[in-house]
């Protein structure tokens, strides 16, 4: 579970804090002051969805490994973990996998087939034949216009040129 960033009055209570001069008296707990005779303020937590992009590594250099298990299952099952954890949270959750190119691209979504879809994608074997971290980032630069997470799930074997642009790019965004 994550926690909202926004607070103010909701559903759910979040917790007390001390009164200082300037908050709004609305939020006093008058009970509390009754009991204590100190001013509290009562804090409730606004409850939001994340929305999370996974990117996934798929070129040839995952395919190495040892004792039966290669970089590209690992990568297969943390993102699996990941899109199943957030999928029973209710949160949207994308996907692109990319090697030199991206290979495909699921707009991250909470409706009933899309883990499927996911996990379907994720179920492809190793293509590419090296890694290109700058196009996937861009490309994902591009697509996403709200906020939320994006995770890179690779193992970093490629030339980082223009790596940290693109990162902020994304940020930015």
């Amino acid at each position: 579970m994550h926690r909202s960033p926004y607070h103010g009055l909701s559903v759910e209570f979040s917790d007390y804090r001390q009164y200082s001069p300037g908050d709004d008296p609305r939020y006093l707990d008058w009970k509390l002051f009754a009991r204590s005779d100190r001013y509290y303020i009562k804090r409730f937590e606004d409850e939001t969805n994340l929305r999370c992009h996974l990117i996934v590594d798929f070129s040839r250099s995952m395919d190495f490994g040892s004792l039966g298990y290669t970089k590209a299952d690992y990568a297969r099952t943390l993102g699996a973990t990941l899109a199943y954890f957030l999928h029973h949270q209710r949160d949207a959750t994308g996907l692109t996998t990319f090697h030199d190119d991206v290979l495909d691209y699921l707009p991250a979504r909470y409706r009933p087939g899309q883990l499927r879809r996911l996990m379907l994608l994720l179920d492809r074997e190793a293509l590419g034949t090296s890694t290109n971290l700058v196009k996937p980032l861009e490309r994902a630069a591009e697509l996403l216009h709200k906020r939320g997470k994006v995770v890179v799930v690779s193992e970093l074997l490629a030339p980082l040129d223009g790596l940290q642009t693109q990162l902020a790019a994304l940020v930015g965004r």
